[in-house]
C-alpha cells in the first residue's frame, strides 16, 4: 500500500500465492498476486517485485512505456532486478537460502530503509 499511491493505482484483490515460477503477477481485473517468498528477500528486491506489479495496473505487458513508469517510480530498478536474478541463478529460491540472503544482505537501500523504519519506532 506505500507504493500505490506513489504509482497512481488502486490494486483489486491482493493475494500471496505458493507459485512456482514467478515472484508476482497482475491480472486484467487489476488483481495482484505475489508469492509468498517475497516475506524472505531483502526489502530492495521486495519493494521492486511489488513496484513492477503496480506499474502492470497501467501497463499490462513489458512495453517501453511500462519500463518507462517502473523507472519513474524506481530508478535504480535495473540493479535490484539484475541483482535478484544473480542471487536466483546462483543460489536458487528455496525460503533457507532467501533467510540467509536477507540476513547477510547489505545495500544502502536497505540500510537507508532500516534506518528510516526505526525513526518511526522513535
Amino acid at each position: 500500500m506505500f507504493y500505490a499511491p506513489i504509482v497512481g493505482v488502486t490494486p483489486g484483490r491482493i493475494a500471496i500465492r505458493d507459485t512456482r515460477r514467478s515472484w508476482g503477477s497482475c491480472s486484467s481485473k487489476g488483481n495482484l498476486n505475489f508469492n509468498y517468498k517475497l516475506l524472505f528477500l531483502p526489502a530492495c528486491w521486495r519493494d521492486y517485485i511489488v513496484v513492477h506489479e503496480l506499474c502492470h495496473l497501467h501497463h499490462l505487458n513489458h512495453s517501453a512505456a511500462f519500463w518507462a513508469e517502473v523507472a519513474r517510480i524506481m530508478p535504480d530498478y535495473r540493479e535490484r532486478a539484475l541483482a535478484l536474478r544473480v542471487f536466483e541463478r546462483t543460489h536458487g529460491t528455496a525460503v533457507v537460502m532467501l533467510q540467509k540472503a536477507a540476513s547477510s544482505h547489505q545495500c544502502l537501500i536497505c540500510s537507508q530503509e532500516t534506518e528510516q523504519d526505526a525513526m518511526l519506532v522513535v
